[in-house]
């Protein structure tokens, strides 16, 4: 059974970082930022981690599209915010139904139709945050690792060395 508590990884990401070792602190500030994703403190200290990188660059990018709100937002939150537009569409599309007059149905059809084009974009914002999290990462742990063409030592070197805290 793994972990799955972020203070828990938080804590570990102090102690590596005051031990001097920064790769394993921001592999577990990332660990607990995934579970906590609001929290200041982790995100603050994986930035000041990050900072000390000579590399500054991670090879790995995060989409930039809906930023604040997408880097704010665990899956399951997503879901539940997500849950919102479908009931209000669902209700209206009841109410399109049943209703006899003919303004009560317009209305009825201009809030079930803005529900359901939420409800999409709120899905869509989850396909974006699972893909996200399951996309295969791995951040550098030696001091000073080579970057070469194929998995064998005598492979030509493409780019210059990674160095310790680069997410890959």
């Amino acid at each position: 059974a793994s972990i799955q508590n972020g203070n828990v990884y938080y804590n570990l990401g102090n102690a590596y970082f005051r031990l001097g070792e920064r790769g394993k602190a921001i592999v577990n500030y990332e660990r607990a930022k995934r579970l906590m994703p609001r929290d200041q403190e982790t995100v603050l200290n994986l930035k000041i981690a990050r900072a000390l990188n000579p590399d500054q660059f991670d090879i790995v990018k995060v989409p930039s599209g809906f930023s604040l709100l997408y880097g704010a937002l665990h899956p399951d939150e997503i879901v539940w915010l997500g849950l919102v537009p479908y009931w209000i569409a669902s209700v209206s599309g009841i109410g399109l139904l049943f209703s006899r007059k003919r303004r009560l149905k317009q209305m009825c059809r201009s809030v079930a139709l803005t529900g359901c084009l939420t409800w999409v974009f709120f899905l869509l914002l989850l396909g974006l945050k699972i893909r996200e999290l399951n996309v295969p990462y791995a951040i550098v742990t030696a001091n000073e690792v080579a970057v070469r063409s194929e998995p064998h030592p005598g492979a030509e070197e493409i780019t210059r060395p990674l160095h310790e805290g680069t997410k890959v």
